[in-house]
C-alpha cells in the first residue's frame, strides 16, 4: 500500500513539473515570436518611412550617379551615406539601426536556445502521448 501511494505521489510530481515546462515553453515561444513579428514590422515601416520621403524628395537620384562612375563611390562615399542621413526625416535612420541590433540580438539569443526548446518540445511530446 505504501508503495502505490508513492508511485503516485511521483506520477502527480513528474506530471505537474511537465505540465509546468510545457506552460513556460509555450509562453517562450509565443512571446519572442511576437516580439519578432512586431520588431520586423516595426523595420518595414520605417523603412518604407524612409523609402517614400527619400523618393519624394528626389534624394535617391544620388545613387545614379554611382552607377555611372566607380570612382565616385570610393571618392563620395561617406558624403552621399551622410547626405542620407541628413535627408531622412526626424531620427528614423536611428530608430532603424536600434531595432536592427535588437532583433539581431534576439536571432542570437533564439538561435542559441534552439535546441534546449526543441528538445523539451520534444520530451514534453513524448510524455503527453503515452
Amino acid at each position: 500500500m505504501n508503495a502505490e501511494k508513492e508511485t503516485n505521489l511521483e506520477k502527480k510530481i513528474i506530471h505537474s513539473v511537465y505540465t509546468f515546462e510545457r506552460k513556460r515553453t509555450f509562453a517562450w515561444v509565443v512571446t519572442y515570436t511576437l516580439v519578432l513579428t512586431f520588431l520586423l514590422l516595426a523595420i518595414v515601416y520605417i523603412l518604407t518611412a524612409i523609402i517614400t520621403t527619400y523618393n519624394e524628395q528626389g534624394t535617391l537620384d544620388i545613387l545614379d550617379l554611382f552607377n555611372q562612375d566607380t570612382d565616385l563611390i570610393r571618392k563620395y562615399f561617406f558624403e552621399a551615406i551622410d547626405t542620407l542621413y541628413q535627408e531622412a526625416p526626424e531620427n528614423l535612420p536611428l530608430y532603424l539601426f536600434i531595432l536592427v541590433t535588437v532583433v539581431g540580438g534576439l536571432t542570437y539569443v533564439i538561435s542559441r536556445n534552439f535546441r534546449k526548446i526543441k528538445n523539451k518540445i520534444h520530451s514534453l511530446r513524448i510524455y503527453f502521448k503515452t
